[in-house]
């Protein structure tokens, strides 16, 4: 007995593609709109980025970050003025917490402490690692909290030179 599968095969390959017109037709579909319906957002949001980056960059006050390991992430260049760094690159990845700098003034525990979550404010008579440059310092760190809120995730440092009022004093 012979049967004749040919008409059975073709119409299967004829309904695979057409298939897999109609899904990849979906796809690019939902793309698309996906890409209208987001694009104000994505938009408002990249504005807000940029801004915040801008004010940040900008600040007369050096701001840093500290990740949950004590390594800084970020450096504004304020702070890399105060540092008497070259760039941000020279300072960004370095263990804040094993800093002889840090240590030798206590900002290391603040900034355990920071990292635990405990916001802090402090003054101190600083020489910078990378710049040797001393100064007085006011140290305000605040901790950046992950999603649930319990454990920070970074330490927000803002640092303002204070020498001229503690040599006034």
């Amino acid at each position: 007995v012979y049967f004749d599968t040919s008409d059975a095969v073709d119409f299967i390959r004829r309904m695979q593609i057409f298939i897999w017109v109609i899904v990849g037709t979906s796809l690019i579909a939902i793309y698309f709109l996906l890409t209208f319906a987001f694009r104000k957002q994505n938009n408002k949001i990249s504005r807000q980025a940029k801004e915040l980056s801008n004010i940040i960059d900008k600040s007369p006050i050096g701001i840093y970050t500290i990740n949950k390991d004590g390594i800084i992430d970020s450096f504004n260049p304020k702070m890399v003025e105060l540092a008497g760094a070259k760039n941000a690159e020279e300072v960004i990845g370095i263990n804040a917490l094993e800093l002889p700098t840090y240590k030798a003034v206590g900002l290391d525990k603040f900034i355990y402490e920071g990292l635990q979550g405990k916001a802090f404010i402090t003054e101190v008579k600083y020489t910078s690692y990378t710049g040797k440059k001393t100064t007085y310092r006011h140290y305000f760190g605040v901790p950046i909290f992950n999603g649930d809120g319990k454990s920070a995730e970074k330490l927000l440092l803002m640092v303002n030179d204070i020498t001229v009022r503690k040599k006034l004093e």
